[in-house]
């Protein structure tokens, strides 16, 4: 019976020590979590011009097709402040994308009825990033369908340019500045870990 007592106390001692451990510990594992994930944000903008028809080219209608100016990725910047690097990184993906109209003032995206953003660098061919079908009427701004892409070796580039390929509703007799929002997701190690 002793043999018992004295068996449940060291195993009681044992949980105790490890239950110690582990909330001493906590605080690294949050740290660690915080800086293997990470979110990197960009903007950019690019202007729709006045689509003056849609009649069909060919029996299709024709799309518009624009292009973002060259966005700076700054990754070996996000890479250090995140305390990684390169050769540590598991996977990039987006983690969300939104178009907002920005002028004119009373602007709307009524003139599209769906669109397709493409990610692109000048040593990397293009590929679709996200999609938006059956646009409603009234919006200012639109989030889009992310295409589940690892896209790590286009923020690895110095530069990546967005490419929007839409199907117009509508006319418009005027240029549409448009604002995108984009984020991606970074799965890495830490540094010395």
């Amino acid at each position: 019976m002793k043999k018992v007592i004295i068996a449940l106390a060291h195993g009681a001692i044992l949980y105790g020590i490890l239950g110690a451990l582990l909330l001493a510990n906590s605080g690294c594992l949050d740290k660690i979590a915080k800086y293997t994930e990470f979110d990197i944000p960009y903007k950019g903008t690019f202007s729709v011009p006045a689509i003056p028809s849609i009649v069909p080219v060919g029996g299709l209608i024709d799309t518009v097709n624009v292009s973002t100016p060259d966005i700076p990725t700054l990754f070996s910047k996000y890479l250090d402040d995140n305390q990684t690097a390169k050769d540590l990184l598991d996977s990039i993906t987006l983690k969300s994308l939104s178009l907002t109209v920005k002028s004119p003032v009373s602007g709307n995206f009524n003139f599209l009825k769906s669109a397709r953003l493409y990610i692109s660098s000048t040593t990397l061919t293009e590929q679709l990033l996200a999609s938006r079908d059956s646009i409603p009427l009234g919006l200012t701004a639109l989030d889009f369908t992310k295409k589940n892409i690892n896209v790590r070796n286009y923020l690895e580039q110095t530069n990546f340019k967005i490419r929007l390929v839409a199907v117009p509703r509508t006319v418009t007799d005027s240029t549409t500045k448009v604002e995108m929002n984009l984020k991606f997701h970074i799965n890495a190690r830490i540094l010395g870990e």
